[in-house]
């Protein structure tokens, strides 16, 4: 059985670094021995924080061309200036024909479709995309008019609105696969073609152009990060990396100030142990620093006994 979960990545500084994390006076503290000084602190004591489950999704497999989310791979924009302000996209199955237990991007049809909200947790699907996507028998529900896809045959796609384009017709970019591997036989056993990824671009987030193929050294069959990096001035990816014996992550740059020239894929994260995986990572700005959420995969894992945890040290 495999499982996946989910844990926070977080640069540490001691006390001889706390000058990137000011700004406007504010200061970001983390529960690391070296961050605390002893001499320095009246008062303070580190503790556990009280964390409470709302066991109420947010979110839902509830249309008939939703034939699986597993992970979903989303991506949320927020601009208050955006009417509504929050905007979602994710990714889906919408048929596991070839083992239905088990979804694979590889084998089977997936798409990214989008959704909105006014505040992030009520989410509104809209339904006035009409893609046409397969069979009525290989989804959960009714209906083969995926009203909120936006694009068939996509995976781990990454969305990410510009502050700095000037150009609106491409101010929503996107990073990932655009091309599902191709077989020549219906059983999918014997493969023509691999998968393949790079960049596309849209006014709406809706209507996408422009795919560009990046022959990169990377999995495609993952949750890619695209951001931009403010202090080196390009747009930068977060990946899966290129070593076949450890599970790695790596760091993609296009060139300076354009959303092009994505080239030579860094290495920047190393699993301590084969088995182990680092499936994918999201990767956001903090105080001058860059923060990660990490999802890890442990295909070799057990039932958990009573307390246990599946977060790795």
């Amino acid at each position: 059985m495999s499982s996946f979960s989910l844990v926070a990545s977080l640069a540490v500084c001691g006390w001889g670094y706390r000058l990137p994390f000011v700004t406007k006076d504010k200061y970001a503290a983390f529960d690391d021995a070296l961050a605390i000084d002893a001499d320095q602190s009246v008062g303070v004591e580190v503790a556990i924080g009280q964390v409470s489950v709302n066991e109420s999704p947010l979110f839902n497999a509830d249309r008939g061309w939703e034939f699986r989310l597993e992970a979903g791979y989303p991506s949320v924009v927020y601009d208050p200036a955006d009417t509504p302000p929050f905007k979602m996209w994710y990714n889906s199955f919408v048929s596991c024909m070839w083992r239905p237990q088990i979804c694979s991007p590889d084998r089977d049809a997936t798409a990214l479709l989008y959704a909105h909200s006014e505040d992030g947790i009520l989410w509104n699907k809209p339904s006035n995309f009409h893609f046409t996507v397969l069979k009525e028998e290989h989804h959960i529900g009714g209906g083969s008019r995926g009203g909120n896809v936006v694009r068939m045959h996509v995976f781990g796609i990454s969305v990410f609105k510009d502050p700095h384009e000037t150009n609106k017709s491409r101010q929503f970019k996107a990073f990932g696969m655009l091309q599902q591997p191709v077989f020549e036989d219906a059983d999918q056993l014997h493969q023509l073609t691999n998968a393949s990824g790079g960049t596309m671009v849209s006014a709406d987030g809706i209507t996408w152009s422009e795919d560009t193929i990046w022959p990169l050294n990377i999995r495609w069959d993952t949750h890619h990060s695209l951001f931009w990096d403010e202090a080196r001035q390009t747009f930068a990816v977060i990946t899966r990396g290129p070593s076949p014996n450890r599970r790695t992550l790596a760091l993609v740059r296009s060139e300076p100030g354009k959303f092009s020239g994505f080239g030579f894929a860094e290495v920047v994260a190393t699993p301590q142990r084969p088995d182990d995986q680092m499936h994918s990572a999201q990767v956001f700005p903090y105080y001058g620093i860059y923060l990660s959420i990490l999802t890890t995969y442990d295909a070799n894992c057990t039932e958990l006994a009573p307390g246990q945890s599946r977060v790795m040290p």
